[in-house]
């Protein structure tokens, strides 16, 4: 089973864990400023009309300035600056994709297998990811069979051969944020993995009015905020043959409770370093992992 993964990259001190910009983070730039805000959940009673799915739900919102824009930017945060978040802290993120991977765009045209020639009209194109240097992936595993301290192994859609090697993972706390969740009585779930769920965006164990249980905690779910869909996938290497491809909420996603009553320790058990999907094959590939935050 996947416990967790992540992007990361090794650094003189050992390994850096990188996560996306929790998406309640935006810039809001003005005529000579450029800052980070988080948005808070926000009622404005009869003043806003809205068609939200779920009656319960309110819009998320920062006080600013008419002039000042608020933009969503898809940047990185460390762990570290990710435990500040967890905090109730706003993060400055400074790291963009452009400094940990690269996006190459590659058209080809599909062959049929048995006259191995070129299909006519079936042009496609492939979007492909090249690691900058020391950057990589952070897997937690548990599984019964025993891995060597380094190897070899094959990764991606076209098998690529990839080195891995075992290290001392960083971990998240979350012992002074149930304080701050057992008294302000609210919380955040935030994504570090892509999550299918049962109901499209809206978490399992959620009834349709978004009410239900993180362990013995009930919750009452009050805003979210997501980024467009991504699609998971992948090869089965038993069938031989692409897996299924399922539209997936993207990591970075925030989802933002009431505790309604429960012990939170066992919120926290649940829900923390934890994947909330209650489907076994999601859990064990490492699908909608999340952290709390208060």
């Amino acid at each position: 089973m996947i416990q967790h993964f992540s992007l990361a990259r090794k650094r003189n001190d050992g390994i850096e864990l990188l996560f996306h910009l929790p998406s309640d983070v935006v810039v809001v730039e003005g005529d000579s400023k450029r800052e980070f805000k988080r948005l808070y959940p926000t009622s404005f009673d009869s003043l806003v009309n809205a068609n939200f799915p779920i009656d319960a739900l309110q819009l998320l919102w920062d006080k600013h300035s008419e002039t000042d824009r608020l933009e969503f930017e898809r940047l990185y945060v460390t762990h570290q600056e990710f435990q500040q978040y967890l905090h109730g802290k706003v993060p400055e993120p400074t790291l963009s994709e452009e400094e940990l991977f690269k996006i190459e765009n590659r058209t080809g045209i599909a062959i049929e297998s048995q006259r191995k020639a070129v299909e006519t009209g079936k042009l496609y194109a492939v979007e492909f990811v090249r690691m900058n240097r020391d950057v990589g992936f952070a897997v937690r595993l548990n599984i019964n069979s025993e891995l060597t301290d380094t190897g070899l192994l094959r990764l991606g859609g076209e098998a690529k051969s990839a080195y891995y090697f075992t290290s001392r993972l960083p971990l998240l706390s979350g012992e002074s944020i149930k304080e701050r969740v057992a008294m302000q009585k609210t919380f955040r779930l935030v994504l570090i993995t892509p999550a299918v769920f049962d109901n499209g965006w809206l978490p399992d164990g959620l009834d349709a009015d978004g009410r239900g249980k993180f362990g013995n905690c009930t919750v009452q779910l009050t805003a979210a905020a997501i980024s467009r869909y991504v699609i998971v996938g992948g090869w089965d290497i038993i069938k031989g043959k692409p897996k299924q491809a399922w539209r997936a909420v993207p990591p970075g996603s925030v989802y933002f409770f009431k505790l309604l009553d429960g012990d939170v320790n066992s919120l926290f058990e649940s829900a923390f370093g934890k994947s909330i999907c209650q489907t076994e094959t999601w859990k064990k590939q490492g699908l909608g992992i999340t952290y709390i935050g208060g």
